[in-house]
């Protein structure tokens, strides 16, 4: 039998997994950086004017949103193999944010 303890702890990383999957482009989006909005952002047509710092606001957008979609990729795929009672198959080039999402996962 798990203890109360385990129970709340096991909660909790639950409920923060999910305010990470949905409070992340929530976050994103609210400070103008949702994915519709990089693409059509003006600085594409100021990319090579080296006074235009633009692109500064730009490129944490294009980073955070590549860095949340790898890590839910990951903790689904974990998510799935453990759902399943087997091991998850080996994400070739995601093997640090894999074993990331299998610690919180287990």
């Amino acid at each position: 039998m798990t203890s109360l303890k385990q129970r709340l702890f096991g909660l909790l990383v639950t409920l923060g997994l999910v305010a990470f999957a949905v409070g992340f482009p929530a976050l994103l989006t609210l400070i103008g950086l949702s994915p519709a909005g990089i693409a059509a952002h003006p600085a594409w047509a100021h990319l090579l004017d080296a006074a235009d710092w633009k692109v500064v606001w730009v490129g944490p957008g294009i980073l955070g949103w590549g860095v949340w979609s790898v890590l839910v990729y990951c903790l689904f795929v974990e998510l799935v193999a453990a759902v399943r009672n087997v091991h998850a198959p080996e994400l070739h080039g995601l093997s640090l944010p894999q074993h990331t999402a299998r610690t919180l996962i287990a």
